[in-house]
């Protein structure tokens, strides 16, 4: 694979977010023709995808406790294909 058509992914570390509290996470994506987000999210969560400023956004709020769940961040440059899991926990609050 050429390295200039390769998408580039900024890992981001294990999340915790919290029941009944809104979360916000951008991820920093680099030569991307297009980027989304797939999982399990057990939640009303939302992505969406900045091409000009090279952010994939994941918007939510939890409903349930969860524990040791993934989201799989996709991008796309190309037909080149490169994924990220990121892992995430749901805590209740004071938790």
């Amino acid at each position: 694979m050429n390295n200039e058509n390769k998408p580039v992914i900024t890992p981001i570390g294990r999340q915790t977010w919290i029941v009944g509290t809104d979360f916000k996470v951008e991820i920093p994506i680099s030569n991307a023709d297009t980027a989304w987000a797939e999982g399990k999210l057990h939640m009303r969560a939302l992505h969406s995808w900045n091409k000009d400023k090279g952010i994939l956004t994941l918007t939510g709020h939890p409903n349930e406790e969860i524990s040791d769940h993934v989201v799989t961040v996709y991008v796309v440059k190309d037909g080149n294909q490169v994924e990220h899991t990121i892992y995430y926990d749901v805590v209740l609050p004071n938790s």
